[in-house]
């Protein structure tokens, strides 16, 4: 542990590396979303997926694949060779399905699943985030999709090298797939949707500009200090992913501990009935994957959600309520922040916690929460 620290300490020394000038912004940029995960795993599943709008045909699909140094979809007989044929015209095309957020057999999620009639591919993305997910599962769920007959591929695409994934997983950076895209562009940009091919371009400009590579490449302090201490810092990466996994099972478990069945009998009355539906998701607004546990709450006429995700730092716990449409009762929603119920104060220490405690306390929020709701709909109009 003492080696760790002193890793941080030395790399705390260095100078903040700025970020590249970008005269012209791009898209993502104006957008103010440069760095999302999310985004990207969605620009990307749109041009892999040979039978959207875009009219590019299987070109990013072959272009993954060469980065990964697997047989392109062509060899596979999944795509034509013929991108002058539309992909409505284009059976073979039509055939081919594109699935963000694959949920696994475990409920995790596999960021994009590309699947044809002779072979599926998952890949895992990572933006900025560290490479911490459950990649055996992912192969489970990958190959039961296979089945028997259908080649599978596994591939961890990220910014910066991954080391041994495992999972029978492939790490491929951005840096290699950018030329295999661009070579590429010059044969289909006759047959592309102009928009969507403008789009494409300013997405790889966006991401050549984000590796700034020429930072690295100057800065030889930097790049010896990674050399020295590649196997801590390997190390580091590792416990944080797994520390990581630690507060979403932790949350899963204390979701699991809230008996909500008395719930629906208590609050069930004649002409106005409870459900409370469990689900979990994920949300990846800030370059990582915060596991956010919700009950879908359909109380008579009103919809509402009571939600807990763990914050960042990952050891404090926030838990409060949303309507499902932005902000339909405004009244309903400051009465309950009056009687603080609508957001009740984080749990610093929710690792530290007992997960029964957290539950229980968890528990007593919604039900005094559906007890204003049921006093409320019954005095009042909504």
């Amino acid at each position: 542990m003492n080696s760790l620290k002193q890793l941080l300490n030395d790399f705390s020394a260095f100078p903040e590396i700025p970020e590249r000038e970008n005269e012209s912004p791009g898209l993502l940029e104006i957008a103010g979303c440069p760095h999302e995960e999310n985004v990207w795993s969605n620009l990307l599943a749109f041009y892999l997926n040979p039978g959207r709008e875009h009219r590019l045909g299987n070109l990013m699909l072959n272009a993954l694949l060469e980065a990964a140094k697997r047989n392109t979809p062509e060899a596979h007989g999944a795509c034509p060779r013929q991108l002058s044929l539309s992909p409505q015209s284009s059976s073979v095309l039509n055939r081919i399905t594109v699935d963000r957020e694959y949920q696994t057999d475990t409920g995790r999620y596999i960021d994009i699943v590309v699947r044809s009639d002779t072979f599926v591919l998952g890949i895992e993305n990572k933006v900025n985030s560290a490479l911490y997910n459950d990649l055996a599962d992912y192969a489970a769920t990958l190959d039961r999709l296979a089945g028997t007959g259908k080649e599978v591929i596994k591939i961890v695409l990220s910014k910066y090298p991954q080391r041994d994934p495992g999972g029978g997983f492939v790490n491929v950076l951005y840096a290699d797939l950018l030329p295999a895209v661009r070579k590429r562009l010059g044969l289909c940009a006759g047959y592309a949707d102009t928009r969507y091919l403008i789009f494409l371009i300013d997405f790889l400009n966006h991401i050549e500009n984000i590796l700034n590579v020429n930072i690295m490449t100057d800065n030889s302090e930097l790049r010896k200090f990674i050399i020295e201490n590649e196997d801590e810092i390997v190390r580091l990466s590792e416990l944080y992913g797994k520390f990581r996994v630690c507060g979403e099972q932790k949350l899963r478990r204390v979701w699991a501990l809230m008996q909500t069945k008395m719930l629906e009998e208590k609050y069930t009355t004649d002409g106005r009935s409870l459900t409370l539906t469990k689900n979990f998701d994920v949300d990846k607004s800030d370059g990582g994957k915060t596991l956010i546990a919700f009950w879908n709450i359909e109380f008579g006429d009103l919809h509402l959600e009571m939600q807990a995700y763990i914050q960042r730092g990952y050891n404090s716990l926030l838990a409060h309520f949303a309507f499902r449409k932005g902000m339909e009762y405004p009244a309903i929603k400051r009465e309950l922040d009056e009687k603080g119920l609508w957001m009740r104060p984080a749990y610093e220490n929710f690792l530290d916690s007992d997960e029964n405690e957290i539950a229980s306390d968890l528990q007593s929020q919604l039900d005094d929460a559906l007890a204003y709701l049921a006093e409320r709909n019954t005095t009042t109009q909504l």
